[in-house]
């Protein structure tokens, strides 16, 4: 009898289709759009510029001891692009981690606001690689 009822089932599950109904999602409801992924990527190119224009300087003027003036990225700095990446990348996806939830979120007033994270951290870099610039530069 167990065999019975178990091969019914197997026949209807596997023998019947399914029709699956396709939903369109609705353009304002995506999460991860054009604007978005443009934030995202300026955020991460001032990551890069900054970084490098960090190195330029420093390899380029060893003779005026320059190194970077920042206390936090002075160690990852002095252990090498590795490690300063390898920091930033974790600190960049945190930021994006937010933006991403807070584009999500169900509060208007978030759902509004959900580029100015990734914004300040592309303005720190962008500031930071400008600065940079000075000793690269010389």
């Amino acid at each position: 009898m167990k065999r019975f009822v178990f091969s019914l089932f197997a026949a209807v599950v596997l023998l019947f289709p399914s029709f699956v109904l396709a939903q369109e999602a609705n353009s304002s409801d995506k999460v991860v759009d054009t604007k978005f992924m443009l934030v995202v990527s300026s955020l991460v190119a001032s990551m890069v510029f900054d970084v490098e224009t960090s190195f330029a300087g420093i390899k380029k003027h060893p003779e005026i001891n320059t190194r970077e003036g920042n206390p936090v990225m002075k160690l990852f700095v002095n252990a090498g692009r590795p490690a300063t990446y390898a920091l930033l990348s974790g600190a960049e996806a945190g930021l994006v981690s937010i933006s991403y939830w807070m584009k999500k979120s169900k509060k208007p007033a978030i759902r509004k606001i959900w580029w100015a994270v990734p914004v300040v951290g592309t303005t720190s870099h962008a500031i930071g690689g400008g600065v940079n610039l000075r000793f690269v530069f010389r």
